[in-house]
Parts: C-alpha cells; sequence; structure tokens
C-alpha cells in the first residue's frame, strides 16, 4: 500500500491502517484491491459504524476495488456496507 493519504478524508498520513473492504473473516483477502489507506480516526469511527465514513469510503473507491468487492460480496452487500451519498 503505497498511498500515504487517508481514502476517507484526505489527511496525509506518515503509516496509514490499512482498511479491508471485506473482513477477512468474511472472505476478504489481502488483494490491493481489497485494501485501501485510512488513517486511524476513520478507521476508528469506520468499525464504530459511523455512517458518512462509509459513504466517504464508496466515493473515494476506484473502480477495480469496487468491482472486486462487488464480485466478492454482491451488490446488495456493498450497498449496505458502503452506502452511496443520498
Amino acid at each position: 500500500m503505497a498511498e500515504r493519504a487517508c481514502r476517507c478524508c484526505g489527511v496525509g498520513v506518515a503509516v496509514p491502517d490499512p482498511h479491508h473492504l471485506v473482513r477477512r473473516r468474511h472472505q476478504g483477502t489481502d488483494e490491493p484491491a481489497n485494501i485501501i489507506p485510512l488513517c486511524r480516526t476513520c478507521h476508528t469511527l469506520f468499525h464504530n459504524g459511523v455512517r458518512w465514513v462509509a459513504v466517504a469510503i464508496r466515493a473515494a473507491l476506484l473502480p477495480h476495488e469496487l468491482a472486486y468487492i462487488t464480485v466478492l460480496k454482491g451488490r446488495e452487500w456493498v450497498d449496505r456496507i458502503y452506502p452511496v451519498a443520498a
């Protein structure tokens, strides 16, 4: 993971937290398409269920990342975990 900016808020970080879009316990892998950089704050907020963080992550996904998680888990799952802004 070469990116040094949080995909959620854009803050530059020396050592970003690697966020698995699909958790490993839910059949997620360590493929680069399944991991994005987040700052510690946004990573914690996401795992605490803060909706705006999930929406921001969805908006920042690259096409190949969205395709990867959609193939792996299905569109309904993706829309539930990473909702589109209303």
